[in-house]
Parts: structure tokens; C-alpha cells; sequence
């Protein structure tokens, strides 16, 4: 189809998504190979929400896919969804454990590491946000993550980790403390 119409690699859906968005999604490593062989500036085409495929790959799990689209387009690994997050940002919320450690891993996506979104939060914000230990963990073992970085809400991932409940403690006791 894509030999007879190649046009049809740049058109998009009611989502904006293109043909390259679902082959990521898919985890289809062939389509993918075709559509950039074809057309590799495709790789830069956002969707409604900023999304990029690459942003899509990582969401999914599909390193493969990742690694194609990136020895393809290095550069696609800067783009950033509407909300200023990074393909580390996408594998995080979509708790692709994987993901993470193939960038963890890859000395070329180091300046993802510490990247803030829009609300300032790091991909280690966003996963104390989910409490997803694994990733947690992943990330705080690694000496390049920014234990300590400071969001829009002037919050560090502990904060969101220890949850409201356990910070409503925290803050009862000290309170009464200072004031009893």
C-alpha cells in the first residue's frame, strides 16, 4: 500500500497519529523499517498532543522499535509532547521498566535523565507520582539522577512517594511540636 500511495506516510488520523505512530505501537519492527526507509522525516510528525511515534515506542515497551527510529533520526530523541516530556517521561507513565534501563543504559540519551516537563517533574517524580517501586528504584540507584530535584509545587519525588497520608503525618507531628 505504502509503494503504490507513498503520501500515505504522512497523513494522519483524527488523533494525528500517522502510520509510523502505529506501527510503534504495534511493536511492528518491519513497518516501521519500511516507513523510515521510505520517508524518515515522518519521525518528527507530532500528533495532537505533541506525541511523537519515538514518545509512542517508549510508552509501549518497544525498544526495538526505539533503537530503528533513533539510529534512523538520533534527533527524534529531543522532541518533546505538549506537556514538555521526553520519550523517559512516555516509558515512566507507561511504567515500561524496559524502557527505562535501555536509556539508562545508552550514554547517548544520558541528558533525558534530569529533563523537566512542564511542571518541572523529572521522570523520578513522575514515577514516585505512580509509585511504581521498580522503576523507583531504577532510577534512584543511578548516582546521574537528581534525587533532589524541585518541581512547580516545590515538591522532590519523596514528597509524592511517602503519599498525602504519610505527609499529613509528618506534618501534624512537626506542627504540634513547634506549637504545643
Amino acid at each position: 500500500m505504502v509503494s503504490k500511495n507513498p503520501g500515505i506516510i504522512r497523513e494522519v488520523d483524527e488523533l494525528g497519529w500517522t502510520p509510523l505512530h502505529y506501527a510503534a505501537l504495534g511493536g511492528n519492527l518491519e513497518a516501521t523499517r519500511v516507513l523510515l526507509q521510505l520517508d524518515s522525516d515522518a519521525s518528527y510528525i507530532l500528533d495532537k498532543s505533541g506525541i511523537s511515534a519515538l514518545h509512542v515506542a517508549a510508552y509501549a515497551g518497544c525498544t526495538k522499535i526505539m533503537e530503528e527510529m533513533i539510529g534512523c533520526r538520533p534527533d527524534t530523541c529531543d522532541l518533546l509532547n505538549d506537556k514538555g516530556q521526553t520519550i523517559l517521561h512516555a516509558a515512566v507513565l507507561g511504567e515500561q521498566i524496559n524502557v527505562v534501563n535501555y536509556i539508562l543504559k545508552n550514554h547517548k540519551l544520558a541528558g533525558l535523565i534530569n529533563e523537566v516537563d512542564n511542571d518541572g517533574n523529572t521522570p523520578l517524580h513522575l514515577a514516585a507520582r505512580q509509585h511504581n517501586r521498580k522503576i523507583i528504584t531504577t532510577l534512584t540507584h543511578d548516582r546521574r539522577v537528581d534525587k533532589t530535584a524541585i518541581n512547580e509545587e516545590f515538591s522532590q519525588a519523596v514528597d509524592y512517594f511517602l503519599g498525602d497520608n504519610l505527609g499529613e503525618q509528618v506534618c501534624s507531628n512537626i506542627h504540634g511540636r513547634i506549637f504545643v
